[in-house]
């Protein structure tokens, strides 16, 4: 019995150093760069098999079971058209992540690519639907929640570009249904998805978009789900535009809203004192183009743009001039005239600085009366506008036009 036992330990012996020699050679075979090779190939092929798609991966490389790296990583959508093109993905486990619940990834660093997003010119369905619908899994009610966590997201030289090929392109300005975000560098830490809800901090974002206007920086800590987008301590640097806000908040009913985003989508914004370039904004509301002066403003923004209130409003211009006062603007697409109450606790405008103003494209600039031009300044305290646009009623406290000469012009109470 002692005897088949020393045999029995011996065979296990031999076995598990046999075990172990294979164990080493297969880390050293998958380090070799023709193995490696020779797995990305097979990968992508079984991918492309998969999908009924064009996959390709020229190489991977393993690091120690916690790194892998793809070389040339591409995809195609099914009319061959690139979805995506990437250098380098670079994805850096955590120790014995893959076995632990929930799934916590150390790094993602993609480098020097591009993603193409587009919809179907006919029935509006996005180029990578095939992609959701192969990974697309039932719903199960008894099923925990997925969780997700990357400790550290980066972007290198990454492109960006998004088409809804049913819609026209707009000659100038921002086109929400066609983006195009180049050179993109982007620096996410702590992200985290639970149950269709996402967690991050945006260290870094700067890229400059096809119109024209660049975006140097943006940092703010965020948090969306389906019907609300936060943003906390947003500090954005565009083109020649610095933005501080506390906070701000988009909230809807499902991402579809965004298609009537001036209509359905209500904002929540409070606006520290921040640099806006009015050349900028034109970007955004194309009305204003051939505008470049630079404004002063802060202010409380809530609710939809058609109805937009502003309440604690300050707008400072030119040398000396600034308006304060309370809000709500009317909705410029109606043609039904609209009841609205406009409060101005402030104003000083300086009749030089109102010259100065440089008017949209196609707009004569500002005109004054040879009789008021003599003047220095306006001031204007608590002045209410009620009505319509088309009858309005309005009432002045200490209103003063002030010329030259020391003595005001004109002093005294309005009321219209």
């Amino acid at each position: 019995m002692s005897k088949l036992l020393k045999i029995i330990g011996r065979s296990a012996g031999i076995s598990a150093e046999w075990i172990l020699i294979l164990f080493l050679l297969l880390i050293f075979a998958i380090r070799i760069y023709p193995v490696q090779t020779f797995i990305a190939k097979k990968t992508a092929a079984y991918l492309s098999n998969e999908l009924q798609a064009e996959i390709k991966i020229e190489a991977v490389e393993i690091i120690f079971f916690n790194q892998v790296i793809l070389k040339e990583f591409s995809i195609k959508d099914r009319e061959k058209k690139v979805l995506l093109d990437m250098r380098e993905t670079h994805v850096t486990m955590r120790q014995f992540a893959l076995f632990s619940d929930p799934l916590n990834i150390k790094k993602i660093k993609l480098s020097d690519g591009e993603v193409n997003i587009s919809r179907h010119p006919l029935s509006g369905e996005y180029n990578f639907q095939f992609l959701a619908d192969y990974f697309e899994q039932p719903d199960d009610p008894d099923a925990e929640p997925a969780v997700l966590g990357i400790d550290d997201v980066e972007l290198v030289n990454v492109d960006f570009n998004y088409d809804d090929n049913r819609k026209p392109e707009k000659e100038f300005g921002i086109d929400y249904n066609h983006i195009g975000m180049k050179d993109i560098d982007l620096n996410i830490k702590n992200f985290k998805m639970a149950d269709d809800k996402y967690s991050f901090k945006i260290e870094n974002l700067s890229c400059t978009e096809r119109s024209g206007i660049e975006l140097k920086k943006i940092s703010s800590s965020v948090f969306l789900k389906e019907g609300e987008i936060k943003l906390d301590k947003l500090a954005l640097n565009l083109g020649a535009s610095t933005l501080l806000a506390d906070y701000m908040a988009l909230n809807f009913n499902t991402w579809d809203d965004f298609d009537s985003f001036e209509d359905e989508v209500k904002f929540n914004l409070k606006l520290d004192s921040s640099i806006v370039s009015l050349e900028d904004i034109a970007f955004f509301a194309g009305d204003l183009k051939g505008m470049n002066d630079m404004v002063r403003i802060k202010g409380n923004f809530t609710d939809v743009i058609s109805q937009l209130k502003i309440n604690d409003f300050a707008l400072g211009f030119g040398e000396q001039s600034f308006v304060r006062g309370d809000f709500e603007l009317p909705d410029f697409s109606d043609s039904v005239a609209q009841e609205f109450t406009q409060f101005f606790s402030d104003i000083y405008l300086n009749l030089e600085d109102l010259k100065a103003i440089t008017m949209p494209d196609g707009i004569d600039p500002i005109s004054i009366d040879p009789s008021i031009e003599l003047n220095k300044y306006l001031t204007v305290s608590n002045m209410t506008i009620t009505g319509s646009e088309q009858d309005f009623d309005f009432t002045f406290d200490d209103f003063e036009l002030v010329s030259y000469d020391p003595h005001p012009l004109i002093r005294g109470k309005v009321s219209v």
